[in-house]
């Protein structure tokens, strides 16, 4: 007898809500017997949406980018910067619209994702935030390659560089390699 009864209270508690009041389900369910749950957390903001630009760095290269938002951010606040792939940051300057940050890209290439933690604790995930290519595949990223006046033949008949380089003036092929 009590396998049955155990057995009838259970079929009729997942079916939904089983206490009515005087006009139908009580003050616990939801307009169609579903549960209504409140999580004690009220209306959320919802959080920033974050970008750098260029999205692309061209493998063991140094480049500057800029961290972005889609919602006013103080980016003084943001104490780290953890990029999940063969990424490095070198240095970090906060600006008022933006976070410019060099990095200096190894030699994996593909995409990488980054965690933004601010000084009160709160972290950001951003998927794929850029991605390392082959050298010469980055197309005008806009990052912070070579230098030079970046003529089409610098001093002595070079491509860009004033000794030689195709881009910097260190001998280099769009800007430092080997770290920071």
């Amino acid at each position: 007898m009590r396998v049955p009864t155990l057995a009838l209270l259970a079929t009729t508690t997942l079916g939904g809500c089983v206490i009515y009041d005087e006009g139908g389900p009580c003050g616990f369910c939801g307009p169609k017997g579903g549960a209504a749950v409140d999580t004690g957390v009220g209306d959320l903001a919802a959080e920033p949406v974050f970008w750098l630009d260029p999205a692309t760095v061209e493998a063991d290269t140094t480049a500057i980018l800029s961290l972005q938002s889609d919602q006013a951010v103080d980016f003084a606040t943001i104490v780290d910067l953890n990029f999940l792939g063969d990424l490095s940051v070198c240095t970090s300057t906060a600006r008022e619209d933006e976070l410019l940050v060099t990095v200096s890209a190894g030699a994996t290439l593909g995409p990488v994702d980054l965690v933004i933690t601010t000084e009160d604790g709160t972290s950001y995930f951003v998927d794929n935030a850029l991605t390392i290519v082959e050298a010469g595949d980055a197309g005008d990223t806009g990052s912070a390659s070579g230098g030079g006046d970046g003529s089409a033949s610098g001093d002595d008949g070079s491509t860009g560089g004033d000794d030689g380089s195709t881009g910097g003036d260190d001998g280099s092929t769009g800007g430092s390699t080997g770290g920071c």
